[in-house]
């Protein structure tokens, strides 16, 4: 009986700390994938999504799927169609086999200029005013 007793009391102090470290497991494996957008010298925008190991591009109509590389301090991503993804600070460069090199800066969505100006249409009214259209 002490013994029993001994187990569920100490299962019980330690139940909380097991839910917390679950939920913080949980918030960590869902926040790995980190979406970007970019925009390119030629004005084409890459939507990219990147976890620790590879990435997922879409450029136009074209979709990419690559494989993080080690290198130097950059960021490396390549696939076997030729295709590589470079990222350093803010910027992207995506090289193909037979095509240009694109060199794309990244999106800040809240530095936007129809977000500066208040043109955006995603631009709500200061607290306690409401949109009128």
């Amino acid at each position: 009986m002490t013994i029993l007793v001994n187990l569920t009391t100490s299962f019980s102090a330690h139940l909380p700390h097991c839910v917390a470290a679950l939920l913080l497991a949980g918030a960590a494996a869902g926040a790995s994938a980190s979406p970007a957008t970019y925009r390119c010298d030629n004005g084409q925008v890459l939507n990219a999504t990147m976890t620790p190991r590879d990435a997922k591009l879409k450029l136009d109509s074209q979709e990419y799927q690559l494989k993080r590389v080690r290198d130097r301090a950059d960021a490396r991503f390549v696939n076997n169609a030729g295709v590589t993804l470079t990222l350093a600070k803010s910027q992207a460069e995506l090289a193909r086999k037979d095509q240009p090199t694109l060199i794309c800066k990244k999106v800040v969505a809240s530095l936007e200029p129809e977000v500066l100006n208040g043109s955006g249409a995603s631009r709500r009214p200061p607290a306690g005013e409401t949109a009128s259209r």
